[in-house]
């Protein structure tokens, strides 16, 4: 059903390329009109986490406390003494021009010369008061010297004045909104209003500071148009370094228009949505075209390489659009992610790094797989590395997923799964690298116990798997075939240090064709290297320091199992079979070990087992024909061992 809505929703778009094409010329046109009325729109409480618990307290009682909102205009002596008349002059002044700016909440102003700014003394009557700065304040040398002993009686030394006594604050708080008029202050106009009072008081003898919100912001504004320079400079190297990738004056005019609609329908949503631009968000508009850009070049390349693979024009383009790229980057995961994807043979959905670029996906939380693939169909997954979490990818209810080109590394659990239920047809896993497992440790798990869900027809091919074998690994399989999984292949692989059997084949419960294992090395297995319970083609492997085993799993019983041209050199027990019930065969393999017998044939209906055209080091055990003794390992391989992994060379010896 999915599969059918994207086709629907692709051969639509595709269908009608030029009324889309003129709808986007109509929306750029409008959003570009809103354009022009874009302003900027700074706002203190914007800035505040105003979900949080302690905030919301805060705005609730903010009217009777006070906001955060603040401004500081601090004046200094420069010659490090603010008792003159000059400075005094100069700090009644600003007050006043500070007092009268637009947005100032006048009843919140602080200075030496408001009359919220007082001073408490003991005396023989009783407690006296009264401002800092007296209503009859003359600056001569006994009034100066009044001030200086009120300020030392008031405790405002080190919040309004310096304490070396160099300098003096006017401390103003800022309202949003002009109760007269309901309309937002411009922070940007008080920004200027305050810097006209550096105009007006600094000299050569006072040194104006002004710190606050408004005034960041203000400068922030002031610099807009130097941003907008260096955007046209960006935007003009940007298209010479696109055009020097793509070779194509054409490609980069496409990629360059199309990144900056990306801008003009952003920035003209603002306007008719009711925002403005804030300030802190200057950098915004250069992100946005930036990953534009990325995003338009990794689509020419798609484009681009379907071409050359013989695609035409509007093959590509559909091609593409059915591409997912992700850019470079580690993304990390603390809770469940799962995709669902749905692609068609011809053209199936690929998630992979753009070209160039590594990506890493990392969970972590051990509760949580790092990736699960549900209701999936036709998705390729290449090219990514994959760590932490339980299990790595685990598929469930899907189809023709191929995993490719992966890593999957110090998973909490099996690093690929398909055992979500039911039956997984047509997979592909091949070159990957899976290694250093933990918990039950599989590199892969396909299929479940007792035929309760399958694999079938899919190809595991060109995979590295190692190090299933750590003290925090249970079970640790290198590749598990479950019961009831048929048709598949097995092939090309390199496994070792595994802690359970190297490759594992159970029965395939008459679900379909035998399982093939071929072409493939294993060593150093803490258990057999490759083992099968039935129904399976053994052939062309090589096996070092454990055997090839034939035994019981589950409901499956030896039969219908053919074992040919291996390479098996092991300490003892090259191939070993137990329980048979059914057709076996067991021919032209080259079979060494160092002690005892190197084909065991220990139980079951022995007389269902077909040995021919064996050569072995070491004899055959449960039957007297079938076999040739070699001449010992060393004059019958190039350079062998019986050390049980690389480097070894098990070509045979010329004669």
């Amino acid at each position: 059903m999915m599969s059918t809505f994207l086709d629907h929703v692709e051969n639509l778009i595709f269908s009608i390329r030029p009324v889309i094409i003129g709808f986007f010329v109509v929306i750029t046109l409008y959003m570009g009109y809103g354009l022009t009325n874009l302003h900027v729109d700074a706002g203190f409480s914007k800035h505040l986490p105003l979900q949080h618990e302690y905030m919301q307290t805060f705005m609730d009682h903010r009217d009777e406390f006070g906001g955060a909102n603040r401004v500081l205009v601090a004046l200094r002596a420069r010659d490090g003494n603010m008792f003159t008349p000059e400075f005094f002059q100069a700090l009644r002044q600003a007050t006043d021009e500070v007092f009268f700016i637009d947005g100032v909440d006048r009843s919140r102003v602080q200075s030496l010369f408001t009359p919220n700014v007082r001073f408490t003394e003991v005396v023989e009557d009783g407690i006296a008061g009264g401002n800092v700065v007296p209503a009859d304040f003359q600056p001569t040398e006994e009034g100066l010297e009044q001030v200086r002993k009120n300020i030392l009686k008031s405790g405002v030394v080190g919040r309004l004045v310096a304490n070396d006594f160099s300098a003096a604050i006017i401390s103003a708080e800022l309202i949003e909104v002009d109760p007269q008029t309901g309309e937002k202050i411009d922070f940007i106009e008080v920004g200027h209003q305050l810097e006209a009072l550096r105009d007006k008081f600094e000299n050569e003898d006072i040194a104006v500071h002004i710190i606050g919100y408004a005034k960041v912001v203000s400068d922030i504004a002031d610099g807009a148009e130097r941003v907008i320079f260096f955007f046209i400079a960006a935007f003009f190297i940007t298209g010479l370094l696109v055009y020097v990738f793509t070779r194509s004056h054409r490609v980069t005019t496409m990629v360059m228009i199309c990144s900056l609609i990306a801008l003009v329908w952003q920035l003209g949503m603002l306007t008719y949505l009711g925002f403005g631009i804030d300030p802190m968000g200057i950098l915004v508009p250069f992100l946005v075209f930036a990953i534009a850009v990325s995003h338009g070049v990794q689509m020419v390349t798609a484009n681009r390489a379907a071409v050359f693979a013989g695609d035409d024009s509007l093959s590509a383009a559909r091609s593409s659009f059915r591409k997912l790229l992700l850019p470079g980057g580690v993304y990390q995961f603390d809770s469940r992610f799962r995709i669902t994807a749905v692609g068609t043979p011809e053209e199936p959905i690929t998630i992979r790094p753009r070209a160039g670029a590594e990506v890493t996906i990392r969970m972590n939380t051990r509760r949580q797989n790092i990736l699960e693939v549900n209701k999936s169909r036709h998705l390729v997954i290449r090219g990514i590395t994959f760590t932490g979490g339980s299990q790595g990818i685990r598929l469930i209810d899907s189809d023709y997923i191929t995993i490719e080109d992966c890593e999957i590394y110090e998973t909490g659990d099996v690093a690929i799964a398909a055992n979500g239920g039911g039956t997984f047809e047509g997979l592909i896993i091949r070159r990957n690298h899976i290694h250093h497992t933990n918990g039950t440790g599989e590199g892969m798990y396909l299929g479940c116990n007792h035929d309760k869900c399958r694999v079938l027809n899919s190809l595991i091919e060109g995979n590295y798997v190692h190090h299933t074998n750590r003290p925090s690994v249970r079970q640790g399989d290198g590749i598990e075939i479950k019961e009831g999984s048929a048709g598949n292949i097995v092939r090309h692989n390199v496994v070792h240090d595994t802690n359970y059997p190297g490759i594992l084949v159970y029965s395939t419960a008459g679900n379909g064709g035998p399982n093939i294992v071929e072409g493939n090395l294993v060593w150093n297995s803490n258990d057999n290297g490759i083992q099968a319970a039935a129904d399976a083609i053994i052939r062309n492997n090589i096996v070092l320091g454990a055997p090839i085993a034939l035994q019981r799993h589950q409901a499956g019983r030896p039969a219908n199992l053919t074992v040919v041209h291996n390479t098996v050199i092991t300490p003892e027990g090259g191939i070993e079979v137990r329980d048979v019930t059914g057709r076996v065969v067991v021919a032209n393999n080259a079979v060494y070990a160092q002690d005892g017998p190197a084909i065991r044939l220990i139980s079951g209906d022995l007389s269902l087992v077909i040995v021919a055209g064996n050569v072995v080091g070491g004899g055959l055990a449960g039957s007297d024909r079938g076999y040739v003794e070699g001449r010992g390992i060393g004059r019958d391989f190039t350079r062998a061992h019986y050390f049980g992994a690389p480097p070894i060379d098990v070509f045979p010896s010329v004669g």
